[in-house]
């Protein structure tokens, strides 16, 4: 029996810790995303007004998932293509790796394992992570089809590709640079007939894809808003994010500024040697993202808009890595490993609060047969909260929300303040003389709460109808299906 190289066994003992760090990744709690999501998704009435929703929430295949699921289904089930996608594609790029060489396949396995970006977005009920699965995929065959061109690589890369642009946009950077090195290499290597058909086939079904959901849907598209980067910040910020630094700092700058200074000096080098590569390389990085940002001037960039450039930033990492002396390849790799897992555990610690229990501890102690009011220093996060409280715990009619500047009807029985660590800036709607009317809460159940919860210490009467509860239904549902995200960027 041949003996296993021992490069084997770590590689397959990584891909496991990375599939164990994705397990204990999932919460069993949407975030406002997720919500977001969802709360547009209830309000289509078919299969087709998914891809006519026209707002940037929309990740076309996880919409039409979720109005293939129905209305009430557990968070797993929610979560489930994310999930799968982040748990494939770490062997994917490896299993890709390895046949360059078994090095190389385990250098790719700790990158892909570790990687805090990937972990975290195998978690999240949103289309991210099967574009990368599919995206990645692509890549593979449309480098096969470079070596070798058939007609039959052409259609399955241009399937491939439509597949993952349906299920996040973004993956247009790929999708460009990919066409700029299928156009530089196969006019290099064919005729012009084969040239040209091998291009058109390549390419025509995700132009086509593109060019439907453009007319019917991306031209009208709205982009929501919350706190971005700005111009200066987003080279640092999406070049140090590789080794898991999310943040501005001296950190963050040398990384991007080190790893920006590594890729020139190894440009210089591989247009010598490697130019097929070497315009592989300057296109995702550079060209791809460039002509996004001058197309779309989007008003609020996110690190999640390159998030597929940053795949291949990891698939570049890997295979140059592997060019240099293994000792300073285990200080990069030991470098990248803190970093991402630094980042990955105060994710884990930090992560959206619980506001399942919260609500839950705040039926038990409301008086039974009354319906409890709340009010909160941040509206729409709360009505979200409580919109996915009521749909996955089918208790339509148990709390009512009273807005602060909509609604005063009712004065607040509970009140709820976020955490700092959870939520944007709120407002504090209560002054110091009404708090005082107040009595915090104590409770092992709010320990993870998202607020911090304060009960009224004298309840007045409510006379809630259930006529009133069916229209706050209506409303609720209305408000968050036409609400767009507060705008907020950094000074």
């Amino acid at each position: 029996m041949k003996k296993m190289h021992p490069l084997h066994l770590w590689t397959l003992l990584i891909l496991f810790i990375g599939i164990a760090l994705r397990i204990a990744g999932i919460q069993d709690e949407l975030s406002i995303d997720e919500i977001w999501s969802i709360a547009h998704v209830d309000a289509r009435t078919s299969p087709w007004s998914i891809f006519t929703m026209h707002h940037d929430n929309n990740h076309y295949l996880y919409s039409l998932y979720l109005w293939l699921l129905g209305s009430k289904t557990s968070v797993l089930l929610i979560k489930l293509p994310g999930i799968l996608s982040g748990l494939l594609l770490p062997c994917v790029m490896t299993w890709w790796a390895r046949k360059r060489s078994i090095y190389e396949g385990l250098v790719m396995a700790i990158l892909s394992s570790t990687s805090f970006l990937l972990i975290s977005l195998s978690a999240f009920a949103r289309g991210y992570a099967p574009m990368l699965l599919f995206g990645f995929l692509a890549y593979i065959v449309m480098m096969h089809h470079l070596k070798r061109p058939t007609i039959r690589t052409a259609l399955l890369y241009g399937v491939t590709m439509s597949i993952a642009i349906l299920w996040h946009l973004t993956v247009i950077h790929l999708f460009v640079a990919l066409g700029i090195l299928s156009i530089y290499k196969l006019s290099r290597s064919t005729t012009k007939k084969m040239f040209f058909m091998h291009i058109v086939l390549a390419h025509i079904v995700p132009l086509s894809v593109l060019a439907l959901l453009y007319y019917f849907d991306i031209r009208h598209m709205e982009i929501g808003g919350g706190i971005g980067m700005t111009a200066n910040e987003v080279p640092i910020l999406t070049l140090s994010s590789l080794f898991g630094l999310l943040e501005s700092g001296l950190l963050s700058t040398i990384t991007a500024y080190v790893l920006m200074l590594a890729l020139a000096l190894r440009m210089e080098r591989l247009a010598h040697t490697d130019d097929e590569w070497s315009v592989f390389i300057i296109s995702i990085v550079l060209i791809a993202p460039m002509l996004w940002l001058i197309i779309c001037i989007p008003p609020i960039i996110y690190i999640r808009y390159f998030i597929i450039c940053l795949l291949m930033g990891i698939v570049i990492m890997g295979r140059e890595i592997t060019t240099v002396p293994r000792k300073y390849t285990t200080i990069i790799l030991l470098l990248y490993c803190i970093g991402n897992l630094y980042s990955l555990q105060e994710y884990l610690r930090n992560n959206d609060g619980t506001h399942r229990k919260t609500f839950t501890y705040i039926l038990s102690q409301s008086t039974p047969g009354s319906v409890p009011v709340v009010g909160s220093n941040m509206d729409l996060h709360t009505l979200m909260y409580l919109y996915a409280f009521h749909k996955r715990d089918h208790r339509n009619t148990s709390i009512w929300y009273t807005q602060h500047e909509k609604d005063d009807t009712y004065e607040p029985e509970w009140f709820l303040i976020q955490k700092p660590e959870f939520s944007y800036e709120g407002q504090e709607y209560l002054s110091e003389e009404e708090l005082m009317q107040y009595t915090l809460q104590s409770d092992p159940l709010l320990e993870d709460s998202l607020w911090n919860v304060w009960k009224k210490n004298t309840i007045r009467p409510k006379n809630i109808t259930s006529t009133m509860i069916k229209q706050y239904d209506a409303d609720l549902k209305k408000l968050l299906n036409e609400t767009h995200w507060y705008m907020y960027r950094r000074n």
